[in-house]
């Protein structure tokens, strides 16, 4: 563990350490997050130099350099001052190259980085309980684990609605200040304050495995008194704050009171007779999704804004599969509630640019952090935005909220007398930090569910998406058929999805390629942008250092990644948001000239663009824009998805990665985990030499698209097979 290594390393070297900038663990104090992220070991864009270098490795050692020798090559490369030793590595001259990286990218002299971290001498162990220890040094060092006890567990509650031991433990030793005491002490005292944590030392916090309905006997008992049978470490666990919350929220959630409108009133401002809409709601209706009403909604539709309209319970969910039109009910009920002048309408959603879609819809609308007047690391320091009784509160992509904001948009609902409609999917991802508060209030109250994905252009793909979306494996066979799924190793699949990508954008089409972490999306962009370098369509240069250490120069598309409402984001009123696309027309002193895409040409699937373009001076808060995670996917709507799918994913993201596209969605499948040990001996060689020669070899060199094996369609089957939906720690 990092803790065990960083102990010993502030024993024996005098380090010290400060808490990273993204939050995870702690780093060397005088070596930066930035500068690491310079350093890092990444798959290298290659040119005719390095791989002449490549070649003189090869001759000289018989073998083609691995990944990490063609990034030290790469580094000798780039520092071109010195001549290379015939292929072999030249430290002095590998060693120069670190120091000009360094003083180009982030103005800092190589050699001061060493004086910075390192001090004579190591440290005592300060955490060290020993009986010659004074009382006033003890009680000082037990109240400084009981902080850090207290905040790993808080975090863990942050992170997820239930947790188990070992996240406990991954907090503590991010929390844990580095005082170089003993690696083995340390180790010790991790253990020893997470079973305290849990036995409610420092917090109250509730065990939720059940007791074992029979006896064990003791020969099928592990050393920590668990049965065999039980899997090991899978113990959950959630604070008694988390439970009460959540039982307060649907408490809230259930009471009635809420301000409604009548049947017949609701009935006519949809412009069809309530008994219809109880005939869709209890599915004794012919065909809700032909049939129109007045207002423009399908009967289904309708039907669930009936439904939540004239509901007065505080709360009503409606459950959406994807594509099927709930952004579009939402501003149906919001025109009707304000036509009835039962009050205003306020839309909120987990996202900026969600906000922007719903905003189409209902224009008076936030992202919840501005709602609730979050600031960083402060819930609620401004205070949320006044509402008076009467209000709708429209929440849309629910299930993407985290507990707490939900928890609080409720309870302040139910403070202010307001009304609150959730649209969501419980069956698609949900939030990314304490999830499943969709799922425990959809299966508390019941819901309303919209029962036609209309995205897709092929009746065959509306049925298959909601079979998907079921976990139902023999629908692969449909996808198969129609030749939406392509199977093949790791770095095959790679290069298949990357070049269908870059045809397609070539081509101006609409295309989302998504990925399930961000290793492989940011492999997956790199890839496509060696490709239009090659095209002509991005240009070499001028190139800016974005995020991540990644290049990006005219003709490239970036996503921002932060909220940025000083920005007129090529329209009049329309702020830049977190997870635009841009793309860049021009590198100024001042920073990029970009317009921001738009939603696809309906008839003709083609990408569009602002007509105005705008300086984006903060870009090095932006990515490589050629590949999403599946988080970043889930509410887009595309021409053609792209989905690559490495086996361990669950249900959710195949279902949110195969459901983005409008007429095309493809599945690019692993057929081999590339996490499997190679039996091979020796490094294996690194995969982007082999990518450089088919690419300048010319026309006719590339492989032929891979035929799709059985083994495709059984990764895909185990990836449906495995529900990962969060559920709430009430649920458990």
């Amino acid at each position: 563990m990092s803790q065990h290594l960083e102990e010993a390393l502030t024993r024996r070297f005098g380090l010290e350490w400060v808490a990273r900038d993204d939050g995870h663990g702690f780093e060397i104090k005088g070596i930066s997050g930035e500068m690491m992220r310079v350093f890092s070991s990444r798959r290298e864009s290659i040119t005719t130099e390095l791989r002449a270098r490549a070649a003189r490795f090869e001759e000289q050692y018989g073998r083609a350099p691995s990944q990490r020798e063609l990034a030290h090559l790469a580094q000798a490369s780039n520092f071109a001052t010195r001549a290379a030793k015939n292929g072999a590595l030249d430290v002095a001259q590998v060693h120069a190259g670190w120091a000009d990286t360094l003083v180009q990218t982030l103005g800092v002299s190589l050699a001061s980085v060493a004086p910075s971290v390192w001090h004579a001498g190591g440290h005592a162990g300060a955490h060290a309980r020993g009986p010659d220890a004074s009382g006033a040094v003890l009680t000082q060092v037990e109240l400084e684990l009981a902080r850090a006890a207290q905040k790993a567990v808080a975090l863990a509650q942050q992170e997820k609605s239930v947790w188990t031991r070992a996240d406990v433990i991954k907090y503590l030793g991010r929390v844990l200040p580095r005082s170089g005491m003993d690696p083995a002490a340390a180790a010790a005292l991790l253990e020893d304050l997470a079973d305290r944590a849990l036995a409610s030392e420092f917090e109250p916090v509730v065990c939720l495995e059940p007791p074992e309905l029979v006896e064990v006997p003791r020969s099928l008992l592990r050393a920590d008194g668990r049965s065999v049978y039980q899997r090991h470490g899978g113990t959950r666990y959630a604070t008694r704050a988390q439970l009460a919350m959540e039982e307060r929220m649907v408490a809230q959630a259930r009471s009635s009171g809420a301000p409604q409108l009548t049947r017949a009133q609701a009935g006519q401002l949809l412009g069809t007779d309530p008994a219809q809409l109880d005939d869709a709601l209890a599915g004794h209706a012919d065909d809700t999704h032909a049939q129109r009403t007045q207002s423009g909604l399908r009967e289904d539709q309708a039907a669930a804004a009936w439904s939540a309209l004239t509901d007065g319970r505080r709360v009503s969910v409606i459950n959406a599969p994807a594509g099927s039109g709930k952004t579009r009910v939402l501003a149906e009920a919001a025109r009707i509630w304000a036509e009835a002048g039962l009050g205003p309408v306020i839309g909120i959603t987990p996202s900026q640019s969600a906000r922007n879609t719903l905003a189409a819809g209902v224009p008076v609308s936030y992202n919840s952090a501005q709602f609730l007047g979050h600031l960083p690391g402060r819930r609620g320091a401004r205070g949320p935005v006044p509402i008076g009784p009467g209000t709708l509160l429209v929440i849309d992509e629910a299930s993407m909220l985290s507990g707490p904001d939900l928890a609080d948009l409720i309870a302040y609902a139910q403070a202010r007398g307001a009304k609150v409609i959730l649209a969501g999917d419980i069956s698609q991802l949900q939030a990314v930090e304490n999830g499943g508060g969709l799922s425990l209030l959809a299966a508390a109250l019941g819901y309303v569910r919209l029962d036609e994905p209309v995205r897709f252009r092929h009746r065959w793909e509306q049925q298959a998406s909601l079979r998907l979306r079921d976990g139902d494996a023999t629908v692969l066979a449909d996808y198969d058929q129609h030749g939406r799924i392509i199977g093949g190793e790791p770095e095959q699949m790679m290069d298949a999805a990357a070049a269908t990508y870059v045809a397609l954008s070539a081509d101006g089409t609409d295309t989302l390629l998504m990925a399930a972490d961000h290793a492989l999306r940011r492999e997956l962009s790199r890839r496509i942008r060696d490709e239009l370098i090659q095209l002509g369509v991005v240009q070499d240069g001028p190139a800016l250092r974005i995020a991540d250490g990644a290049q990006a120069s005219p003709g490239d598309l970036i996503i921002c990644t932060r909220n940025d409402h000083s920005v007129e984001a090529g329209e009049p009123g329309r702020a830049l948001a977190n997870g635009d696309l841009l793309r860049i027309d021009a590198v100024t002193p001042h920073g990029l000239l970009v317009r921001r895409a738009l939603g696809a040409d309906p008839r003709t699937g083609q990408r569009r663009w602002t007509d105005r373009r705008f300086l984006f001076a903060d870009y090095r808060n932006s990515e490589l824009g050629y590949a999403v995670t599946d988080h970043v996917a889930q509410g887009r709507t595309v021409h053609t998805g792209l989905a690559v799918i490495t086996g361990t994913e669950d249900r959710q993201h195949a279902y949110v990665a195969l459901t983005r596209g409008t007429d095309v969605n493809t599945a690019y499948v692993f057929t081999r985990s590339p996490k499997l040990a190679d039996p091979a001996p020796g490094p294996p060689p690194a995969p982007e030499l082999a990518r450089y020669d088919r690419r300048t070899a010319g026309p006719g060199s590339q492989p032929a698209p891979a035929a799709t094996p059985r083994e495709a369609l059984a990764v895909l089957a185990g990836v449906l097979d495995r529900d990962g939906q969060q559920q709430s720690a009430t649920q458990i």
